[in-house]
This record gives structure tokens, sequence and C-alpha cells, in this order.
């Protein structure tokens, strides 16, 4: 609010270091919402193969997807991507209901031990990442602050959001933890019965896609403006204006589905995600952000001497997450867990025909 120009991380980068800093997070931040938005690649091919059990090679359900991506991220306002945010929110949660009905109906697991199962650390860490990517969103939050009527109502949204997604991913995650037990997927969705699994993914596509649309949308919208900053091409309908979007989109979204496919394992993917960004995005840069806006206060009273030690903690977590994330992955991607790239199988290496036969033996069981 005290900087009502800036329109992305890069911004207040330039700010705080200068041009150097304005370029490292404006690279980084669109790298990161591109990785977000081949996380959703990797999903939609998921999805899509459950959804249809057709022996279709799945990389051509991931170009799909990136077809389907591109047309809805034509429209260059943010306003067109919230009226389908809104289909996005329902979706998801139908679809997770769905799978926890499902579980509690037909449980695949008794109550789990409550004796923590023995894991080494790069297992185990790679768990607390993925939880990392569930509130990775904060790269986004200032370009959407920047296109608000009324930027200042935008804390009073971001606690609603907030408080509202923690309750709910812990009741679920609790809920189906204990149906499913040790055998839980990841995606969770794939947990459930074969039946259920399918519905729940219908349910689910208008998130994955939409989910998607909106990362790449930020993503493209901070670099079209910063390569047409001091210009009046942002605001024309030129066909300058829109040629040049629609290049960034395609190669946005070609980026996200080499990305998808070079890590076609879902849990790794989303952890290796986790560690090479959302650590610093989520966790490190907004701490310093806020060293930055109150240097020299630090100790003016004591709610700002307890934020200082606040900020601090997040500071050190995101040094952690970071560190520890790409050891854990690194380990992972050295072992093969990452999946084969550019292949037929879907996540986890399982191929089509094992698929299927999953499926038929659930069937007849």
């Amino acid at each position: 609010m005290q900087h009502s120009t800036i329109q992305s991380f890069a911004d207040a980068g330039r700010i705080i270091g200068g041009c150097y800093l304005e370029w490292i997070l404006m690279f980084a931040g669109y790298l990161n919402l591109v990785f977000i938005a081949a996380a959703h690649i990797l999903t939609f091919k998921t999805a899509m193969t459950h959804i249809t059990h057709t022996s279709i090679c799945a990389m051509l359900w991931s170009v799909l997807a990136v077809l389907v991506s591109f047309v809805l991220t034509v429209k260059r306002t943010s306003l067109s991507q919230s009226y389908i945010s809104i289909l996005s929110c329902i979706s998801i949660t139908v679809a997770i209901i769905v799978v926890t009905v499902a579980l509690a109906l037909h449980p695949t697991s008794s109550i789990p031990d409550p004796t923590p199962t023995a894991l080494d650390l790069p297992h185990a860490f790679r768990a607390v990442l993925n939880m990392v990517t569930s509130f990775c969103g904060h790269v986004a939050f200032v370009g959407f602050i920047s296109e608000l009527r009324q930027p200042s109502t935008f804390p009073k949204a971001l606690a609603v959001t907030e408080i509202t997604t923690i309750t709910y991913y812990c009741l679920i995650a609790a809920l189906v933890y204990h149906f499913a037990g040790p055998v839980v997927t990841s995606p969770a969705i794939n947990s459930a019965p074969s039946r259920w699994r399918l519905a729940a993914w219908c349910v689910a596509m208008p998130t994955i896609v939409v989910a998607g649309v909106i990362n790449m949308h930020v993503a493209t919208k901070q670099a079209y403006v910063r390569y047409w900053r001091g210009t009046t091409v942002v605001n024309e309908r030129s066909i300058r204006s829109y040629a040049s979007w629609l290049a960034m989109l395609a190669a946005g979204w070609t980026l996200a589905w080499v990305l998808a496919e070079a890590i076609p394992d879902f849990h790794n993917f989303l952890a290796f995600l986790s560690a090479l960004f959302n650590g610093w995005f989520m966790l490190t840069i907004p701490a310093i952000f806020w060293f930055y806006m109150h240097r020299g206060t630090y100790f003016k009273n004591w709610k700002t001497a307890v934020m200082l030690a606040v900020n601090f903690c997040i500071f050190v977590i995101g040094i952690i997450v970071f560190t520890l994330g790409m050891y854990a992955s690194g380990i992972a991607l050295t072992h093969g867990e990452g999946g084969k790239p550019f292949s037929c199988a879907i996540s986890g290496g399982q191929t089509i025909e094992d698929l299927l036969s999953s499926y038929r033996n659930e069937t007849t069981s």
C-alpha cells in the first residue's frame, strides 16, 4: 500500500536493490509461475488418463492441456480470470468432498498406527515441500493488488482466504489419511475407489485448468508490462500489442510443457518446485520486504519488536526450505524418482497398460 506503483515482486526488488535485484526477481518470479502452470499440465495429463481409460500416449493429453490453457489466457485483463476462478473454487471443493466421502464409505486402511513411519530426511522433507506448495500464491499477490479498485481491501480478503484454506486443508488431510492410511497417493484423488476416482477427476477438471491458467496469465502479464514499460502499447488494442501478448503466452506455455514432461512424477515435481522457488517467494523475500519497510523502527514499540522476531524466524525457515529442499529433491532426481522424461507413462512412471489393468482388477474385485 505504501508503494502504489508496484505491480510485481520485481518492481519491489527495484526499490530495494536497484535494477539487478529487479531482474533477478523478475526472472525467478516468472519461472516460479511457469513451474506452477507446468504442475497443472502434469495434473491434467494424469486426470485425462484416468477419466478416458484409453491407451493413448499420455503426452498427447499434456499437449491438449497446453492448447486449452492457451485459449483461456488470450484475454489480457485479470477480470476475465476472476470469473473462472469462482468455478475453479467450487470445482476443487466438490472434488475433495467426493474423495473424502468415497474413502469414508470404502476405507482402504484401518486406523493408522500413531507411531511415525521411519523415513530418511529426503523422503520426509519432500512431504514438507508438498505442503509448502499449497501456500505458494504469494508471487501473484502483488499483481492482483495492482488491479484492484480498492487495494486496501486485499488484507481482509487474504485473511479470509488463508483461514479458510488452512482449516479446510487440515480437516481434509486428517480425514483422507484416517481412511486411506499409508497407501494415500499423490494426488490424493487417486486414493479413492475407481468409480469415485473417476467422478472426482471429472469434477476437478475446471480447477486443474483454471489454476494453471491464472498463474501463466500473471507470469505473462508481468513480462508484458515490463517489456512495454514507458510506452502506450500496454493499453493499446493494436496488432503489435496482441501479437506480443500471444507470442509471450506461446513461449510461456511451451516452456511449461517442457518442464512438465521433463519431471513427469507429480510428487517429485511439486517438491522440486517448492524447494527452488517457494521458500524464497513465500517466506524469505516477504520477510526482507518487511525489514526494508520498517528499517530504523524495529524497536519503536513492543509490537514492532515482536514482528521483527516473527519475520526473522520466517526468513530463517525460508532458507531452510531452500537448502534442505534442494538436497531432498536432488537426491530423488539423482535416483531417477522423477520418472522417465518425455514418455507415454503417467505420474510415478506407471504405464497406461498398468493403469488399465489396475482399473479392471478394481472393477472385478
